[in-house]
């Protein structure tokens, strides 16, 4: 979450011109997000969101972000999540976010981008309530 908050509030200071890459990978995710794959979505969602922090031109915050999806996905298979968020969530999640982002909202952007956070935080918890944990 924080690292995101990071990304929107710079990203939301950035012309058009320096987002067209994180507009072409949102674009790539709703070509990929048509076959319906969850799997395939997610992927392309963390695409989006690496790309997005790259046009930010900030050094290490994109590298902190790519490093800490990469670590979250492979804890999610190791707890045995089924992280399979519904498709259509994921793509209108960053269509709202790229929205606000190009038009300079900062706030908004932040709303949307913690939305998501608070969503997919969500959605792993109820599986996690699932489970007998021995004391």
């Amino acid at each position: 979450r924080a690292l995101g908050n990071v990304i929107m509030r710079k990203a939301s200071t950035l012309n058009r011109e320096r987002l067209a890459a994180a507009q072409i990978a949102l674009d790539e995710m709703l070509t990929i997000s048509k076959g319906g794959k969850s799997m395939d979505t997610g992927f392309a969602d963390l695409h989006f969101q690496d790309v997005l922090g790259v046009c930010t031109g900030m050094r290490n915050i994109p590298e902190m972000m790519h490093e800490l999806a990469s670590q979250l996905t492979l804890f999610i298979e190791i707890l045995g999540i089924k992280y399979s968020y519904p498709v259509p969530d994921m793509y209108w999640d960053n269509v709202e976010i790229l929205k606000h982002i190009k038009n300079q909202d900062t706030t908004n952007a932040l709303k949307a981008w913690n939305q998501k956070m608070d969503d997919a935080l969500l959605y792993m918890t109820r599986q996690l309530d699932s489970w007998k944990l021995a004391n």
